[in-house]
């Protein structure tokens, strides 16, 4: 049973490291978007926010028109 349950124990924590290297890697790559979005936000100043690429964010930016929020259901 021990012997058992150490395996067990091993094999979850060799998928929890994997699984933080893959986050690690995808965090640093979310950075470096930003550095490089924040580079080209900065050369075009002149720019509104919604010409430069800000307005359009996917899911983010209309995901959630027509939601309702608990609070509005209140009202």
């Amino acid at each position: 049973v021990w012997s058992f349950q150490k395996k067990q124990t091993d094999l979850l924590i060799a998928f929890y490291k994997h699984r933080i290297t893959k986050l690690e890697t995808a965090m640093q790559e979310a950075q470096q978007a930003l550095v490089s979005q924040d580079n080209r936000s900065s050369s075009a100043e002149s720019i509104p926010y919604r010409e430069a690429g800000f307005g359009s964010l996917g899911q983010g930016g209309r995901g959630l028109q027509g939601r309702r929020t608990p609070r509005d259901s209140y009202n």
